[in-house]
Order: C-alpha cells, then sequence, then structure tokens
C-alpha cells in the first residue's frame, strides 16, 4: 500500500489557486470547465466562499504552474 501511494503521488499532482472576486455560480463552473478541459487536469472544483480552486492533476502531461498561468 505504501508503494501504490507513493507510486501516485509521483503521477499525480494537487494545486490550490486563489481567486479573485469570482461572485456567482456561473464564474465558478465557467473556471471549473476551463480547467477541466486542460489535458491533464484529472478533477478541478471551485469554492466561491473560500475563493479557492483546487486542481487534481497528472504530473506527466501539465504542471502546476501551466495551469496557474491560464
Amino acid at each position: 500500500a505504501v508503494a501504490a501511494g507513493a507510486k501516485l503521488t509521483r503521477q499525480f499532482g494537487h494545486a490550490s489557486i486563489a481567486l479573485d472576486a469570482i461572485t456567482s455560480e456561473d464564474g465558478g463552473r465557467k473556471i471549473e470547465d476551463e480547467l477541466r478541459g486542460l489535458d491533464g487536469v484529472v478533477a478541478a472544483s471551485v469554492s466561491l466562499p473560500a475563493q479557492m480552486a483546487r486542481v487534481e492533476f497528472s504530473k506527466q502531461q501539465i504542471t502546476d504552474r501551466q495551469i496557474v498561468a491560464i
């Protein structure tokens, strides 16, 4: 189990991205859709109250810097 966990940690990354002034559900969904549309992004969710986006991605396909730059 430990080896499997280490393998997953090497393959997948997580990024938390601060958002600014996203006030509507539609705006949050648009950001989620754009993030999910990136090659290598496995999952994305936006929290309006926290003004944060959480992204899970394949490190072999995209980097956290590339995600934040979008």
